[in-house]
């Protein structure tokens, strides 16, 4: 069998010490690649502090500024990621496939024509002008203005972009059909994430807490949390006292108050599941793309409420029944809660559907089918040798 070259170019390091919900999706694909038989070589841009655990297939390539994309007025997640920097890693090798993370990662195609003759997969996580368009209007001062100079920079990179490109591949429906109808010229395929299920040894029974976990540097994360607590958990801990509300992931230590456990970085949430039976809720207040951990909260069978931007982006026949609220709408939220704690049965059935039609569409071979379906359609496609 032919060992087929697979290239991923990355907007962030893949296998960091401390993992990011990208980062760890693109090293899902990675490993299901190499599992495969691909060989997978990994380019990831990061801050000169960071290392990866696995130096044998990613080499981090140092974010570095290019004052020549600062005087084209290109955004500064492109300008900090230039072609310069990583043109002496990429040869013109024809027979490699080049998976394109992000647009932050896009540089190649706009700034040099290296990858012409080969096959490429430029994946889309974010819109990137319409997250900062969204991130402007919630922001206020210095960083509103940063956000909507982003917005109106992006925009006009996005142009020169995806007029360079045939097609584009997206991880999140909604954005799939929205950029389809600004874009109708380019092909637009959906390249679902792969959900990675958290293993719980202690799922069934009455809820014992409320668990929030996530990266609370993020400011959709941490503006969600601190929503909870200020509009819903006063009045959930005031009927259902023996509950506490326990939360983990990077930054959450700084969050306390009444009943309220702030525990920092975990490495393994799953640990933290299966010592109780818990309730999780996933009040995400902004952000683009589909959120990682809520799909992996979804394919594990755990009850949890979301937000409905939590739920941005995956399919309607997964999420159908999940419980959900609006962030402007606690009255909603409260109501969800209760029914939650006071139908825990119910919880768990709804749970284990959608985690079942979950793996559909959320599966590593799901996503080595797309790959061959995309590359079918392709006159010059390797993929299929590798397999």
């Amino acid at each position: 069998m032919l060992k087929v070259d697979v290239i991923i170019i990355s907007f962030e390091v893949v296998y960091a010490k401390k993992t990011k919900g990208g980062g760890a999706e693109i090293m899902r694909r990675a490993e299901m690649l190499i599992e495969n038989g691909f060989n997978v070589k990994i380019l990831s841009f990061g801050k000169p502090s960071e290392q990866t655990t696995r130096p044998d297939i990613e080499t981090v390539i140092r974010r570095e500024i290019s004052l020549l994309d600062v005087l084209r007025l290109r955004p500064m997640p492109i300008a900090s990621r230039p072609f310069g920097a990583i043109k002496k890693y990429v040869k013109n090798d024809t027979g490699a496939i080049f998976l394109i993370e992000g647009f932050q990662s896009s540089s190649i195609l706009v700034d040099s024509d290296l990858l012409e003759n080969s096959q490429v997969f430029l994946r889309v996580h974010n819109w990137e002008s319409k997250y900062h368009l969204q991130m402007s209007l919630g922001a206020r001062g210095i960083r509103k203005l940063y956000h909507y100079l982003t917005y109106l920079q992006y925009t006009k990179y996005e142009n020169i972009l995806i007029n360079s490109v045939k097609s584009l591949y997206h991880i999140s429906s909604l954005e799939q059909n929205l950029m389809r109808l600004e874009y109708p010229s380019a092909k637009h395929e959906l390249f679902s994430p792969i959900s990675k299920p958290i293993p719980c040894t202690n799922k069934k029974g009455k809820f014992q807490r409320i668990i929030i976990f996530g990266d609370m540097t993020v400011p959709g994360n941490s503006a969600g949390l601190q929503w909870f607590i200020d509009n819903v958990w006063e009045k959930i801990h005031h009927q259902f006292d023996h509950l506490t509300l326990d939360i983990y992931g990077i930054g959450s230590e700084r969050f306390a108050g009444f009943g309220i456990n702030g525990y920092g970085y975990v490495n393994d949430i799953s640990e933290k599941l299966s010592e109780k039976s818990s309730l999780l809720i996933m009040p995400v207040m902004y952000g683009g793309g589909v959120k990682i951990k809520a799909i992996d909260v979804i394919s594990s069978g755990i009850p949890c409420i979301y937000s409905k931007k939590a739920l941005e982006g995956i399919d309607e026949r997964i999420c159908s029944e999940l419980p959900k609220f609006n962030t402007d709408n606690p009255v909603e939220c409260v109501r969800e809660v209760r029914k939650a704690i006071e139908f825990t049965d119910e919880m768990y059935r709804i749970a284990e559907k959608s985690s079942i039609v979950s793996e559909k569409y959320h599966s590593g071979a799901e996503f080595l089918n797309a790959m061959i379906r995309a590359g079918d359609k392709s006159n010059d496609s390797n993929i299929n040798s590798g397999i």
